[in-house]
């Protein structure tokens, strides 16, 4: 079996935001039942696209959070970008 963190790498770097450039927050939630995911995607401080997406029921809060953040960086994928999320 061919693990996946053996065959694909994505190159990452953990730094203080310094307000520059294009940012990423993202936040997953789940309350009596409900998810939801709310994107916000950054240039300095210009607000580019703010959101806030329901998902199905059965979706995990994990999952919401990756949701929030593939919504935002599919608008970014050719810039550097710093991404916040819990």
């Amino acid at each position: 079996m061919i693990k996946p963190w053996e065959t694909i790498t994505i190159p990452w770097d953990f730094k203080v935001d310094d307000g520059l450039g294009f940012r990423i927050y993202t936040d997953g939630s789940k309350y009596l039942g409900k998810v939801g995911c709310g994107p916000l995607s950054l240039d300095r401080d210009e607000v580019l696209q703010e959101t806030s997406l329901r998902l199905n029921d059965e979706t995990t809060v994990f999952m919401a959070d990756v949701y929030g953040l593939f919504s935002q960086v599919a608008s970014l994928r050719n810039e550097t970008t710093n991404i916040s999320t819990d």
